[in-house]
């Protein structure tokens, strides 16, 4: 497979990545509890309080914010190698792993 391949497809996935993002954005808590309702109980408020700030406030933003990022880094690598041939191949490699960070995933325990 060419560089140009390559970068066709991570052009693409960009593409793809930007939509997803704009999709967690959308996501709307349904049916919680409202954290502001007056003489309810503890529970439905902790509950609210929850879907609101730590679900919604910062779940949802954070994979809406790195879904993009990604897609971003993903264009910029695409474009600035467009042009070159496959000998630039690891420096793309490189630029985009140090672009997206560390995406290590933990055992979930």
């Amino acid at each position: 497979m060419s560089l140009a391949v390559d970068l066709e497809i991570l052009g693409k996935l960009a593409t793809t990545l930007h939509g997803y993002a704009q999709e967690a954005a959308g996501i709307k808590p349904q049916d919680a509890p409202d954290p502001n309702a007056k003489n309810g109980l503890r529970s439905a408020f902790a509950a609210g309080s929850i879907t609101q700030e730590v679900v919604y406030g910062a779940l949802v933003a954070t994979a809406k914010q790195r879904l993009d990022e990604t897609g971003t880094v993903m264009t910029e690598c695409a474009t600035a190698f467009k042009n070159m041939d496959d000998s630039n191949y690891d420096a793309v490699v490189t630029a985009y792993n140090q672009g997206t960070g560390d995406w290590n995933v933990g055992s979930g325990k």
